[in-house]
C-alpha cells in the first residue's frame, strides 16, 4: 500500500477459516465509510492448506481494491500476535479489529469515527452493541452498556465483549504495548 495514510486501519487476524474470511472481507468492503485500509494477518503458518486458501481469497479482493493488504506469519503465533502484527503495520489514526468469523454492519466505521470526532481528545476507544446470530438462525441483540466501563464494573467483567466491536486510537494501543501474547485467554479484557 502506498499513498496517504487512511484514517482507519482494519486488522483482520485469521486462522484456519478460509471459508469464513471472505464474508468478513466483504463486510469491510461494504462499509459506508471508505477511508480505511484492511490488513489481513494470516496466522495459519506458511504453506499450510489454510494459508494457501486464505491467501487466494485475499488476493482476489486485493486485485480489485488497493486498500487490502495481506501478511502471513511463517508459523502460527496466536490471535494476539496476529493483532499486534496488524497494529504495527497500521498506518491509520484508528485501528479496528475484525475477527474472521464476525461480520460488521455497513455503517459501523462511519458511526465510530463520528463518535471519535465528537469525543474528548483523551478518548482512546469506542465500541457498540452487537447482534448474536445463533446456529439455528435466531438473532439476539446485545446493546452497548455504558456502565460496563466504570472502574468497579471493569474489575468484575469485560463489558465491552469482543474485539470486533471496538475502534481504538493506534497511539494508545502502541502506548500499552498491544495485546499480551503470553496470556492464554482474556487478552482483550487485559488490553
Amino acid at each position: 500500500m502506498s499513498g496517504a495514510a487512511p484514517t482507519v486501519s482494519v486488522v483482520l487476524p485469521t486462522y484456519r477459516r478460509p471459508d469464513l474470511v471472505e464474508r468478513a472481507l466483504g463486510t469491510v468492503r461494504d462499509q459506508t465509510y471508505g477511508d480505511w485500509e484492511l490488513l489481513v494477518i494470516d496466522d495459519n503458518g506458511a504453506g499450510s492448506e489454510a494459508q494457501v486458501a486464505t491467501e487466494a481469497v485475499v488476493a482476489k479482493l486485493a486485485a480489485i481494491d488497493p486498500r487490502v493488504a495481506y501478511r502471513a506469519h511463517p508459523r502460527n503465533r496466536g490471535a494476539c500476535a496476529a493483532r499486534n502484527t496488524g497494529i504495527e503495520a497500521a498506518r491509520g489514526r484508528y485501528v479496528a479489529f475484525l475477527d474472521d468469523d464476525d461480520a460488521w454492519r455497513p455503517e459501523k466505521l462511519a458511526r465510530q469515527v463520528a463518535c471519535f470526532e465528537a469525543a474528548d481528545p483523551t478518548t482512546t476507544l469506542v465500541y457498540g452493541g452487537l447482534e448474536v446470530v445463533e446456529a439455528d438462525g435466531r438473532r439476539r441483540a446485545v446493546p452497548a452498556d455504558g456502565s460496563a466501563h466504570q472502574p468497579r464494573a471493569l474489575l468484575l467483567t469485560n463489558g465491552i465483549g469482543t474485539t470486533s466491536l471496538v475502534l481504538c486510537r493506534r497511539e494508545a494501543l502502541l502506548a500499552v504495548g498491544g495485546f499480551d501474547e503470553e496470556l492464554p485467554a482474556m487478552q482483550d479484557y487485559d488490553l
